[in-house]
């Protein structure tokens, strides 16, 4: 079943933008911006035929029965109670024009961001399950799937004539981004009473955990380096989208030459755009790298008798390529305008 709440709100977000200008005596151009949006009755689908059973996971996550069956839900669209998450970004941008043709700007970017519900299709049912989360009707606020949390980049266009009267541009334009957020989870959520096995967010053990015990082919070291890496905080759930995938440094180039026109008054120019420049020069440089699509199933693991989890098996995370931000693409074509 599909519903909707017969108490739905309309959701919708406050903001406020403050920003500012200072050009120095050299004109230098000094800009700063930020930005605030709290969201309000933000959107969220929750499972009716899912009860709290009353009893806890061994980290204290609540299990949920299902009417004893697995297949279907009974989903309700209805709005976030409580605190449902905001953004705040934070910007500074530097800009000059030089006398002898060259245009420089540099900016930086900080966003913080998160949500309930990232949301991410356009169904009920997926919108449900694509979420990383330790409960099921209540994912909590944390960072969103939409964050970067860093972002620079820098902009480089040179004129000159080097024909009498006819322009050549050269303009480069890169930006080096963090990388999406990532979250970790068990490849086995039937033991959460939860039909998609891949959105429960790992438990994070002490280096002696009573409440964790490993199968004999458990990789230990892997998956210690993992907490390492990462910086996973140990003795409880991992937060959602706590971890984040590589940076990715991309740079675009552009050469455009004017040309002589049929008529006065009209342009003509030829151009050559190479997007990705580094991959284009080193198949390692301008790889785009990400996670997978709502958490990286890194644990095999069941409850024992004991309530203690048995960590069977560790699966190293492997970031996936996003080919089509990835990859080199060299353009080349007329401009003639009338």
């Amino acid at each position: 079943v599909n519903a909707t709440d017969p108490d739905f709100k309309m959701p919708h977000e406050w903001k406020l933008a403050l920003g500012g200008k200072y050009i120095t005596e050299d004109d230098y151009i000094f800009s700063a911006d930020l930005m605030y949006t709290k969201k309000k009755d933000s959107p969220i689908l929750v499972d009716l035929s899912l009860s709290d059973s009353g009893a806890d996971a061994p980290d204290g996550r609540p299990l949920y029965t299902s009417n004893g069956r697995f297949e279907g839900n009974d989903l309700m669209l209805t709005n976030v109670k409580g605190s449902d998450g905001d953004s705040k970004v934070v910007s500074f941008a530097v800009q000059k024009d030089y006398d002898f043709g060259l245009d420089a700007s540099l900016a930086y970017a900080f966003t913080r961001s998160t949500d309930v519900s990232p949301m991410t299709s356009s169904t009920a049912g997926s919108n449900f399950n694509n979420v990383a989360t330790s409960d099921l009707n209540n994912p909590g606020v944390y960072t969103s799937d939409y964050e970067t949390r860093h972002r620079f980049t820098l902009s480089l266009s040179y004129k000159q004539e080097f024909i009498d009267g006819l322009d050549t541009r050269f303009s480069l334009f890169g930006s080096a981004n963090e990388g999406k957020p990532i979250s970790y989870t068990f490849n086995n959520a039937r033991m959460f009473n939860d039909s998609n096995d891949y959105r429960s967010l790992i438990y994070v053990p002490l280096e002696n955990d009573p409440l964790v015990v490993y199968g004999d082919d458990f990789d230990l070291a892997g998956f210690n380096k993992l907490i390492e890496d990462e910086g996973l905080t140990r003795g409880g759930i991992m937060d959602r989208n706590s971890s984040s995938a590589d940076w990715w440094v991309k740079f675009d180039v552009r050469v455009e030459q004017e040309l002589p026109a049929f008529y006065e008054g009209h342009k003509a120019s030829a151009f050559l755009v190479v997007e990705n420049l580094g991959n284009l020069l080193n198949d390692d440089w301008g790889v785009f790298r990400q996670g997978s699509f709502v958490g990286d199933d890194v644990i095999s693991a069941t409850i024992n008798d004991q309530n203690q989890y048995v960590y069977s098996d560790y699966n190293a995370s492997e970031q996936g390529i996003n080919r089509g931000a990835s990859l080199w693409e060299v353009r080349m074509g007329v401009k003639y305008k009338f």
